[in-house]
């Protein structure tokens, strides 16, 4: 009984076949040291502005004070929430258990406010 092995023509076959995709981002803008800048905000509650830091890993700005993240709703897209707003949410637990339905984020939210993320 024979066994096939892949040849180094076949494996070149699959490694052309390979195309790859561009994806048309907006261009974020960069500091001196090729790091994306923080993007000033102004929170929804309180109208203070504060910092979105940009998460390299992700290559987006971070979720945490978006407040669409947490609620899940359309009508809070593009609106932001500040760390202070966030936490005093999460203390006035009816308001937070009806604005947060998902278990899992409200179990992070609960990790950022004892962590002292918030």
């Amino acid at each position: 009984m024979k066994i096939k092995k892949d040849t180094k023509k076949a494996k070149l076959v699959k490694i052309n076949g390979i195309r790859p995709t561009t994806i048309n981002q907006e261009p974020k803008p960069i500091d001196e040291h090729g790091y994306p800048i923080p993007k000033q905000v102004e929170c929804s509650n309180c109208q203070a502005n504060f910092w979105l830091k940009f998460s390299i890993s992700r290559q987006n700005y971070v979720l945490k004070n978006n407040l669409d993240y947490w609620t899940e709703q359309v009508t809070d897209q593009g609106k932001y929430i500040c760390n202070t707003c966030l936490r005093s949410l999460y203390y006035n637990k009816p308001v937070y258990w009806c604005t947060i339905k998902n278990l899992r984020k409200r179990a992070n939210l609960a990790g950022y406010v004892n962590n002292n993320f918030v």
